[in-house]
């Protein structure tokens, strides 16, 4: 489905980076909201025309916190985006989904949802770009559906960003839960499908890694690396290894089905720190200080030294991090990479707001 995501935080330019990226896409359609004078403001893509957005708040409108938004402006706004869906542009651009959209079903809807709805079922070839504040990330998701949208951070980067792979581990033994963690159902599904599902925007290509006794996620039908039998006994790092194995590319989001309330927020993070410079982005625990090698992405230049690593007779991840030119961020909240490893932790699962 030809839906993009352009998620960053608030005050960061992404109006001003679309603005720039528009040049070199001359049918595109849609709306940008940028601030001018203080103001914001509606910017008609097609017709390269200003409208009114914010007004006075003394002036009756649709208020929201502290601003105040012209009705008209939004009509106008619902209007562009749904005339430019029958002129079959090749980009509709729509500026952006806020708390009006998402709690209250005001300002750019039902145009929006009009919008993905036509896109979903292929009644349009256009490609769909909507913007995001990162905070609004995963309700925005969840609200709308968008599971298999592509998320990026940066519009002029729209096919370099996406990594190249994301790897789902599901292949531990789980001893000390007792049962398949892979298979444990935290939100409607086993865990290795959420798992794959929230990674799968990020990614040109998902692979679930799994050993050759967990015949469930063999049946799946999604795309498998199963464990070489020559690395059994490594730990969570047969799975990398099997995949390097394979001559399969890097850079990779690798993602263990242990964290149950990571969510598209968590991967947006880490693909957000990503730099040319940087092997490994990876998150560490505020409350340990230790690394998370399982919630991390591996640049190519950090494959080809694990191999080597490896080869040289270790297997702790952790420890190679130690050896690496590694990026660390820290979680929104700490729940977000718990590690439920045992019985009692499910029954003690940590409040997510936490």
């Amino acid at each position: 489905m030809p839906i993009y995501i352009l998620s960053q935080p608030i005050q960061t330019g992404k109006t001003s980076m679309l603005q720039q990226w528009l040049h070199n896409y001359p049918n595109a359609h849609g709306i940008l909201t940028p601030d001018i004078n203080g103001k914001r403001m509606l910017y008609d893509i097609s017709l390269k025309s200003y409208h009114t957005l914010q007004i006075e708040t003394q002036e009756e409108g649709i208020s929201i916190g502290k601003f105040t938004f012209s009705k008209t402006g939004f009509e106008n706004a619902r209007n562009i985006i749904l005339q430019a869906l029958h002129k079959n542009p090749e980009w509709l651009i729509i500026d952006e989904i806020g708390r009006l959209e998402l709690d209250r079903h005001e300002g750019l809807e039902p145009a929006i949802g009009e919008a993905i709805a036509l896109v979903k079922r292929k009644y349009t070839q256009v490609n769909l770009l909507l913007v995001i504040r990162d905070y609004l990330l995963q309700p925005a998701i969840n609200y709308y559906q968008l599971s298999e949208a592509k998320i990026l951070t940066a519009p002029n980067l729209i096919y370099d960003l996406l990594l190249p792979s994301g790897l789902v581990l599901c292949g531990g033994k789980s001893m000390r839960m007792g049962k398949d963690k892979a298979l444990i159902n935290y939100h409607g599904m086993a865990q290795y499908q959420y798992v794959y599902q929230s990674i799968f925007p990020f990614c040109n290509s998902v692979f679930v890694s799994c050993n050759e006794n967990q015949k469930e996620i063999q049946n799946s039908g999604l795309a498998l690396v199963q464990d070489n039998p020559s690395l059994s006994q490594a730990g969570p790092i047969s799975g990398v290894m099997s995949y390097i194995l394979k001559e399969m590319k890097g850079p990779i989001l690798l993602c263990g089905c242990d964290y149950p309330f990571a969510n598209a927020q968590t991967y947006l993070k880490l693909v957000q720190a990503r730099h040319p410079e940087i092997d490994i982005v990876c998150y560490v625990n505020p409350e340990t200080g230790f690394d998370e090698p399982l919630l991390a992405i591996y640049e190519t230049s950090a494959l080809t030294k694990l191999k080597v690593w490896f080869n040289e007779g270790n297997q702790s991840l952790r420890h190679f991090l130690q050896t690496m030119n590694v990026k660390r961020v820290v979680p929104n909240t700490p729940a977000e990479i718990k590690s439920i490893d045992r019985p009692n932790d499910i029954a003690n699962l940590p409040n997510q707001n936490e």
